[in-house]
């Protein structure tokens, strides 16, 4: 079973054929908290979906496809252009394994936010949950950071799972920013630069 974790505007009208849809506020706790319970629910993989992201079932079969301790995919505005502030944290690796994972329409991520998501049982089951109360809206991008610095796999983006997101996503609180930024710097996941770079976007609340 896949549980998806969506905007309660969008539940009463979405469905995706073997996954099982909830309503969740789009907090950083709430999240965390619906993450867990799903997973002790007996799902398989939960799907994090930003504000008024309508699941699909093309979507969710290209992040499955890649594999990987986390999968994540591109949130399209009304032009079709991928949302930066939606897109993950990419690894640095070589540039025979970029080769390598561009010619399989993936990418390795060193970090993701919590808007195109998918998060299997087992990474939960050996890595736990984010922590709003440490990392406030970056908890899940501060988690994935971890994640990824100490599994034994990757995580992975799926170029094939877009998904068109019908509003913009408004940056992290710098406060926010400032609680999280030691977590993903010492993963690896963000530079000095990184972090200038967010306390640079209007300050606004987020999950």
């Amino acid at each position: 079973m896949i549980v998806v974790l969506v905007d309660p505007a969008v539940a009463p009208t979405a469905a995706v054929e073997g996954a099982e849809l909830r309503g969740v506020p789009l907090g950083a706790a709430a999240r965390a908290g619906a993450l867990a319970d799903a997973v002790r629910d007996g799902a398989e993989a939960v799907w994090l979906l930003g504000p008024g992201v309508v699941p699909g079932a093309a979507a969710l079969a290209a992040l499955r496809a890649v594999g990987g301790v986390l999968a994540a995919g591109p949130l399209l505005d009304a032009a079709g252009v991928p949302i930066g502030a939606a897109l993950p944290d990419w690894a640095r690796s070589g540039p025979d394994r970029q080769i390598a994972a561009a010619a399989e329409r993936r990418l390795p991520i060193a970090a993701a936010g919590p808007d195109h998501l998918l998060v299997p049982a087992s990474t939960v089951a050996s890595h736990g949950v984010p922590a709003p109360a440490a990392h406030g809206a970056l908890a899940v991008r501060a988690w994935t950071a971890r994640v990824l610095r100490d599994a034994d796999e990757s995580g992975w983006f799926a170029a094939g799972a877009a998904l068109p997101a019908p509003s913009a996503l408004e940056p992290p609180p710098a406060g926010d920013v400032r609680r999280a930024a030691p977590a993903l710097r010492a993963a690896g996941a963000w530079g000095r630069l990184d972090v200038l770079e967010q306390l640079a976007r209007p300050a606004a609340r987020r999950r």
